[in-house]
């Protein structure tokens, strides 16, 4: 039966129903709580693109792309916030039977229970109400795990298959530079599964292979081009730096470059009590104003009014990056223990988000310019996902990890449990995307909640297939 038709199947129908009214009473409950929608601190960069159409240097362009696309069809923010829930409600449909289509359950029950744990994963639904990208990446990592795990059960190679995947990871890469490490998770996964296969292995390494040396010399040369800096992203520079900057009270002075050693002056300066790694893990030195990786990029603005202030940034993304590399390269043991050790935990238990905590910054100009809305009210009416989701989401995500981790070990240790070949290697490859990824975004930048609400669905997928895979042993010992 082809997955579509599964889909509307008349077995199906009951939930595909409830799902779907389960994401439009969320819909509503979210979009009467925060009725213009929430301007967070990177929505007037995402604007600013999308107003001039075109990159801007801060962010990716593929969410300002997506803003354009909304607003082409109806000229408010509202039209945004109706595709990002499209959008994700077309990817959880996408996801959720995908896993019932290859692993049937044999107990109403599990299935009834891995719905209800995806349907009580807030996060997704608060975000479809937030102008930054999240919501559109994790609707696109949906999409991408989906097609992974049908490229897994795949009889012989599907071209058609592949070439979505493709086009699936390029896109989640294009609007967010973290979606970059999906080719290169697609890449080991698919050397591994399909060692035996010489044929499906070529296309799919040499496929994610290609995705990958597209969107990175793109943003190497979109940058080149437009401020003269060849790097792939200025804010990536400033995130490393943060990342770094736990080491620079003890770090060697000395540069041969004469523009690293007038940083680093600077920098040893201020207070050792800056750079703590309970102040690096906030990203307060990216954000803040009054901190120096700002200050600095001001004094190199102002002293060069010439060029221009985004210039200038791009410029300081690089020096602020070759600063932070040379900082770990000479004091690696040092920066695992104080900086990428203590965020890396956050990959299993995170602090409650920051991301409510731009509700009440006034909307930029250049969001209402391009929205044609007046929002210059963007209080919400009840910040429900504050007071009563963000608190406990932690814990809930904390939870859902251990059990992963524990059925994990459980199914590989206990010698009865036999698990088809398929079934394997769709473990292996959720098990691989966990930690490849938490891997990757503990390099990146302080973790957030927001950045592992894709771990959730892994989870949760893994747990029903593991649990379900279970059953039937279960029943024939007793």
């Amino acid at each position: 039966m082809k997955f579509i038709k599964f889909i509307f199947h008349s077995s199906n129908r009951k939930v595909l129903a409830f799902i779907v009214c389960y994401h439009l009473l969320l819909a509503f409950i979210f979009n009467w709580a925060y009725p213009f929608a929430i301007s967070s601190y990177d929505t007037p960069n995402y604007m600013l693109a999308a107003q001039l159409k075109e990159f801007c240097g801060y962010r990716p362009y593929g969410y300002s792309f997506f803003i354009n696309f909304c607003t082409f069809f109806w000229q408010s923010v509202y039209s945004i916030v109706f595709f990002q829930s499209l959008f994700f409600l077309i990817a959880s449909l996408s996801f959720i039977f995908t896993i019932q289509y290859f692993f049937p359950s044999k107990s109403k029950r599990n299935f009834y229970l891995f719905i209800f744990l995806l349907c009580i994963s807030f996060n997704p639904f608060f975000l479809n109400n937030v102008l930054i990208s999240d919501s559109l990446f994790i609707s696109l990592s949906l999409l991408w795990v989906s097609s992974f795990i049908h490229l897994i059960y795949a009889q012989k190679i599907n071209f058609s298959l592949f070439l979505f995947n493709f086009l699936v990871c390029f896109l989640a890469s294009k609007v967010r530079y973290a979606g970059l490490i999906y080719p290169v998770i697609g890449v080991l996964v698919t050397i591994l599964i399909y060692r035996k296969k010489i044929g499906i292995m070529a296309l799919g390494a040499g496929g994610f292979i290609l995705v990958f040396l597209i969107v990175y010399n793109q943003g190497i040369n979109q940058n080149k081009e437009k401020y003269g800096v060849p790097i792939f992203s200025a804010f990536g520079g400033l995130a490393q730096l943060n990342n770094a900057s736990v080491l620079i009270p003890k770090a060697k002075s000395g540069f041969r470059n004469q523009e690293l050693d007038l940083l680093e002056t600077y920098f040893k300066k201020q207070p050792d009590s800056l750079f703590t790694t309970e102040k690096v893990l906030t990203g307060t030195l990216i954000w803040g104003n009054m901190y120096p990786q700002k200050i600095y990029t001001n004094f190199i603005s102002k002293r060069n009014k010439d060029k221009g202030y985004l210039t200038c940034y791009v410029y300081c993304g690089k020096l602020y990056s070759e600063y932070a590399s040379h900082l770990i390269k000479n004091n690696t043991s040092l920066y695992l223990s104080k900086f990428y050790f203590p965020n890396l935990l956050r990959a299993v238990y995170p602090k409650k988000d920051d991301i409510n905590g731009g509700l009440t910054l006034k909307t930029d100009k250049n969001t209402a310019k391009v929205c044609n809305a007046d929002f210059t009210y963007s209080l919400p009416r009840k910040d429900i996902f504050g007071d009563f989701f963000a608190a406990w989401s932690g814990f809930k995500y904390f939870l859902l990890a251990i059990g992963f981790i524990a059925f994990l070990i459980y199914s590989r240790i206990k010698k009865d449990v036999q698990l088809s070949v398929n079934t394997k290697k769709t473990i292996f490859f959720l098990s691989a995307f966990f930690v490849i990824n938490s891997l990757f975004l503990a390099y990146t930048h302080p973790i957030l909640q927001r950045y592992l609400i894709l771990h959730e669905f892994i989870f949760i997928a893994g747990l029903f297939i593991l649990i379900d895979s279970l059953n039937p042993l279960k029943t024939k010992s007793e």
